[in-house]
């Protein structure tokens, strides 16, 4: 993976309230083999000024790194918050952009703290990050403690490593089924389909009429590239199929059975009839274009997509709903537990001003606004009980409340963790490219058994 490291640093775009600068080997990625995720063109409202202010303030004055996201409104809502705790505090903070490949940006991470780099100081992390990069983030127990009260409790247990918090969970995710529904009622359909084989039928149907007007329509797209997000589409297929999740909780590796197997071809007949052959190369960013550019029925992506930052002045605005992802015959709605963490670099030069901006952005102010204004999911449940979130978010229960909440198996495979993930996203693609499945499968089976005996 670290051959990545050399394309990712030579695409330096540094963004940032103050003066744009490159920041050591810090880097940006904004295409995604050929597609670019579309930026919202709103602006969001002013965020709210650090509760710890009066505490923080003694750090004026510094300059501190933030490698913040860059998927759907994760840069949109940045901006804004680091102008804020800014004002507050007088700390400043130049944001980098990560790449939306997930993959790329673990690469990354693995090669600058390998290297004991001081270039970033904060960092969001994947939710299956935290055991990997333990050892190089700055215990958060402490100075975050107010907060983490507030905090699922099982998220806190994913962040702690060797006993230490690590990190502090402030973005939730779990997959959703986006449709149009405004073409469901032209098409006679009466609701949106609870199983993959429902979804099929519908997703050739539509299809079918829209090409008359629109021949680059199609019924389904999904993150089918070979990078994380794909560990996380077919987990969901799998899962929902009654397949298990690749491995189970005490190390069995579980993945060839009959009923993954089924649910895998299921979704590589997909490719070429109701999703592009492109889609194999699709991350979050070009699901969302295929879907807000009003070119496919339905869609498989995080909340994020429903968030009016991304869905305003779009062809699809006012015409999307969300619902559970479909189903095997026999099984239920799946969906990976996804989300973000925010963590402290052990090599920061300004750990005080790093910790300080993780609290802020971490905090349940930011929480509620983040969630009110850039449609992220929230990882405090008081936060999801207030009344503006409530209004933007209505599918935390009508969606959330109805889906099986499926795991990667990163804590099983713990340190190993990346490369059995690997494994497995370059396994399924290679079956949507047309692989044969029970060899494929067969094949990885064996591949993730030699990482957990």
């Amino acid at each position: 993976m670290n051959r990545k490291i050399a394309s990712i640093a030579a695409s330096v775009l540094v963004f940032a309230f103050v003066a744009p600068s490159a920041t050591g080997v810090l880097a940006r990625t904004a295409h995604h083999h050929g597609v670019t995720a579309a930026r919202p063109a709103a602006s969001l409202p002013k965020a709210p000024k650090d509760p710890f202010a009066k505490q923080d303030k003694k750090y004026s004055g510094q300059t501190i790194t933030y490698y913040g996201g860059s998927v759907g409104t994760d840069h949109l809502a940045d901006v804004p918050l680091v102008k804020a705790f800014h004002k507050s505090t007088g700390i400043k903070v130049k944001i980098v952009e990560q790449p939306s490949d997930s993959t790329a940006t673990l690469s990354f991470l693995q090669n600058l703290f390998t290297q004991g780099s001081s270039s970033i100081d904060v960092t969001r992390l994947d939710v299956v990050w935290p055991g990997t990069f333990g050892r190089y983030l700055v215990s958060v127990k402490k100075p975050l403690a107010a907060d983490a009260k507030l905090e699922i409790k099982s998220l806190l247990k994913n962040d702690t490593v060797g006993g230490r918090l690590v990190a502090m969970p402030y973005q939730g995710d779990f997959g959703m089924l986006y449709y149009l529904k405004d073409l469901l009622k032209k098409y006679h359909i009466a609701k949106p389909p609870t199983t993959w084989t429902q979804l099929t039928k519908d997703a050739k149907k539509i299809q079918k009429g829209e090409r008359k007007s629109n021949k680059n329509f199609y019924g389904f797209v999904f993150q089918g590239k070979s990078y994380e997000g794909l560990t996380c589409n077919a987990l969901e297929w799998i899962a929902s199929y009654g397949g298990g999740s690749f491995i189970s909780p005490k190390g069995k590796v579980t993945v060839d059975n009959a009923k993954a197997k089924a649910a895998l071809k299921l979704a590589q007949s997909w490719v070429g009839t109701i999703s592009p052959k492109g889609v194999t190369s699709y991350d979050e960013g070009a699901t969302q274009n295929s879907f807000t550019g009003g070119d496919s029925a339905f869609a498989r992506n995080w909340p994020y997509m429903d968030s009016p930052a991304i869905l305003k002045g779009t062809k699809v605005q006012g015409k999307v709903g969300v619902a559970p992802l479909p189903h095997g015959a026999k099984g239920k709605s799946s969906a990976t537990t996804g989300g973000w963490q925010i963590a402290v670099s052990k090599f920061s030069k300004h750990k005080g001003a790093a910790l300080a901006f993780a609290r802020y952005y971490a905090s349940k102010v930011v929480q509620v606004w983040r969630a009110t204004y850039a449609g992220i999911v929230p990882t405090m449940n008081s936060v999801a009980s207030v009344k503006s979130v409530k209004k933007v978010q209505p599918f935390l229960s009508t969606v959330g409340k109805h889906t099986q909440r499926v795991v990667r198996p990163s804590t099983v495979l713990a340190g190993n963790y990346s490369k059995g993930s690997t494994d497995i996203f370059q396994s399924v693609n290679a079956i949507l490219l047309g692989s044969k499945v029970s060899s494929t499968v067969a094949n990885l089976k064996s591949e993730l058994q030699s990482l957990h005996p």
